[in-house]
């Protein structure tokens, strides 16, 4: 389940409104992400490139790699009834999550939701922490028998447009 990859591109340092008009222009460019199995294996490596989706509310990255049968979409955007950051992201095998969170503490941005596939349902997690203004990690985990589990961990780094490589 390589749902993780679709960004995970949130760690500004910059703002801790993840609302504002600010926050989402921070997101939009392209970043290379390297992702790595938890559990000790295979890195996949990703270009995800972040445009502005219906004018400045909403945001959409497309996540492309090199590696047969993967990609992503997600929409990013503030939902103005909680006051809480939403994403909803779409992959190349049909599952889709969406994810949410209350904002930044300190350094760390937590999203938390459902992710669906034929297979059913799956609680996941991504734990978002800030490195500095150009470079942020990511920890995906899923909720298994009442207990977060580790499935992904990445790096992700800021790049100049068309300078992403996915080999």
């Amino acid at each position: 389940m390589w749902l993780i990859v679709a960004a995970v591109a949130l760690g500004s340092g910059l703002l801790n409104e993840p609302g504002s008009a600010d926050f989402m222009r921070y997101l939009i460019g392209t970043w290379d992400v390297v992702s790595a199995d938890a559990a000790g294996g295979d890195k996949l490596r990703v270009c995800y490139s972040v445009q502005p989706f219906v004018g400045d509310k909403w945001i959409s990255g497309s996540a492309t790699s090199k590696t047969p049968n993967f990609g992503s979409k997600d929409v990013w955007g503030h939902d103005a009834a909680s006051g809480e950051l939403i994403r909803t992201i779409f992959d190349k095998s049909g599952t889709y999550a969406v994810v949410r969170s209350s904002g930044w503490k300190g350094d760390t941005l937590v999203l938390e939701g459902n992710a669906r596939s034929g297979g059913g349902a799956m609680r996941v997690r991504e734990t978002v922490h800030r490195v500095n203004g150009h470079e942020f990690t990511a920890t995906w985990e899923a909720l298994r028998s009442g207990k977060w589990t580790p499935y992904a961990i990445e790096r992700a780094n800021r790049v100049p447009a068309r300078t992403c490589s996915t080999s």
